[in-house]
C-alpha cells in the first residue's frame, strides 16, 4: 500500500499507469492488464496501457487490437468478461469501469486466465 501511495504522487503518469496496471494484475492473479479508454459517444475505445511479460507470450497486445473486444468496451456500461480459449488465441479476460466524474470512460482490465 505504501507503495502505491508513493505512486500516486509521482509526476510521471506513464510509470503510475503502470504501477496500476501492475497492482491489477497481481490482484487478478495474471501478468497481463492495462487501461482501455472510452470517448463520451461510446463509439471509440483505445489501449492507454498495456502490461504484459517481456515477449508477450499470450499475445495479449494482439488480440486487443484485432478481437472485437475494443468495440464491446466502447458500448458497454458494465463489467466485460471474456472465457479463456487458448486453443483460438483467446486469453481470458475481465474489465471493470473505473469511477471518474468524466463524461469519457475509463477500464482497467486483466487478461491470461479464466474468470469464472
Amino acid at each position: 500500500m505504501r507503495e502505491l501511495i508513493a505512486a500516486f504522487s509521482c509526476l510521471d503518469g506513464e510509470r503510475l499507469l503502470d504501477r496500476l496496471a501492475r497492482a491489477a494484475a497481481a490482484v487478478g492473479g495474471t501478468s497481463c492488464a492495462g487501461f482501455v479508454w472510452v470517448d463520451a459517444l461510446g463509439t471509440r475505445a483505445r489501449p492507454v496501457h498495456v502490461h504484459v511479460p517481456p515477449g508477450d507470450p499470450l499475445r495479449v497486445r494482439r488480440w486487443l487490437s484485432e478481437s472485437g473486444v475494443l468495440k464491446e468496451l466502447a458500448v458497454s456500461r458494465a463489467a466485460v468478461r471474456l472465457p479463456r480459449d487458448a486453443a483460438v488465441g483467446e486469453p481470458g479476460f475481465l474489465a471493470v469501469a473505473v469511477p471518474v466524474v468524466a463524461r469519457e470512460r475509463l477500464f482497467v482490465w486483466v487478461a491470461g486466465r479464466e474468470f469464472g
